[in-house]
C-alpha cells in the first residue's frame, strides 16, 4: 500500500480496526480454539460493540461486505498483520476470517433494528 493509497482511505475505520485486532483479535492472546462457533460468536459480539461506539454500524457493514468480497482489500491486510493471523494468505484462515467477519455484521445489524 503506497502512502496515497493509504491517505485516501478513512483513518477512522483503519485506526479503529488496526486497534480491534492488535487488542481483541491476536494470535498472540487468543486461545487455540479462538475460531470455534461459541468463540467467534463472543468476539464477534465484543468487536461489534467496541467498534460501533467509534464507527456507524452502517458504514462498518458496508466496509465489511466490501473486505468478504476481495480478499485484497486493503483493510483485510492491515487486520492481518495487526492480528498476526495469514487470512490473506492461508486458506483455512480466510475461511475463519469471514466467518468472524460475518458474525459481526450479524450482531452490528441487531443493534440497528
Amino acid at each position: 500500500m503506497n502512502n496515497n493509497e493509504c491517505e485516501s482511505k478513512d483513518n477512522a475505520i483503519q485506526n479503529a480496526l488496526y486497534n480491534e485486532f492488535t487488542c481483541q483479535i491476536n494470535a498472540d492472546i487468543l486461545p487455540f480454539n479462538w475460531n470455534s462457533e461459541c468463540y467467534l460468536n463472543t468476539l464477534a459480539k465484543g468487536s461489534a460493540s467496541r467498534l460501533s461506539s467509534a464507527i456507524e454500524s452502517r458504514k462498518l457493514i458496508k466496509i465489511f461486505n466490501e473486505m468478504i468480497r476481495d480478499r485484497e482489500h486493503y483493510l483485510n491486510k492491515l487486520t492481518s498483520e495487526a492480528s498476526n493471523f495469514e487470512w490473506v494468505i492461508e486458506d483455512e484462515e480466510w475461511i475463519t476470517y469471514v466467518k468472524l467477519l460475518n458474525k459481526i455484521i450479524k450482531f452490528l445489524s441487531i443493534g440497528l433494528k
